[in-house]
């Protein structure tokens, strides 16, 4: 009398390595095949006409079947993530040049702020000093320039800024430093 092992009913919640041994090679290639055939039939399928015959059945070994799949399945994951993260790269330093460009200018005149004129005046004076250069450093503030706010509002103080800074990056030689320091101040080296 022949005794057969008992069946053995396989639930979808349960891991693989709780399903019996002979179950688990063959549920998971059924999973990776219906998965890198969804992945081929979503992006073109022309390729699935080479690995099933005429009659439909499959012409090439299984597991050599499972395991292209499977490889094809994973270039196209690796492509995707590469898009992905070339993305996220792409984002990041656009936001970091957004960061350093706000923390290095005056959102108003465009100019650099007190923080990049004290890196990039100490950049042009270690620069003069190799070269035996001299440096000017002129410091201009606007004369009652808080009368001008109180009495014709803040755009109008505002323009003023914005003009006056297109002035001086006008008469400014090539190359000169410029910035706005703060309040009615601006600085040419």
């Amino acid at each position: 009398m022949t005794t057969h092992p008992p069946q053995t009913r396989i639930l979808a919640t349960e891991p693989l390595s709780a399903q019996p041994a002979s179950a688990a090679p063959d549920r998971l290639g059924r999973l990776i095949t219906i998965a890198a055939t969804a992945m081929f039939v979503a992006t073109g399928g022309a390729a699935l006409s080479v690995l099933f015959d005429a009659t439909g059945g499959i012409s090439v070994d299984r597991v050599l079947l499972i395991a292209l799949l499977l490889n094809i399945a994973l270039i196209l994951f690796g492509w995707r993530r590469d898009a992905a993260m070339r993305e996220a790269a792409l984002l990041n330093a656009a936001a970091e040049a957004r960061a350093l460009a706000q923390a290095t200018r005056d959102p108003l005149t465009g100019l650099v702020n007190r923080r990049a004129l004290v890196e990039d005046g100490c950049a042009m004076i270690a620069q003069a000093k190799r070269r035996y250069k001299a440096v000017a450093l002129l410091m201009i503030n606007i004369d009652q320039f808080r009368r001008i706010n109180h009495h014709h509002g803040h755009a109008i103080g505002d323009a003023l800024l914005r003009e006056f800074a297109d002035v001086i990056a006008v008469i400014a030689p090539a190359g000169a430093l410029i910035a706005r320091p703060g309040g009615d101040g601006f600085a040419c080296a």
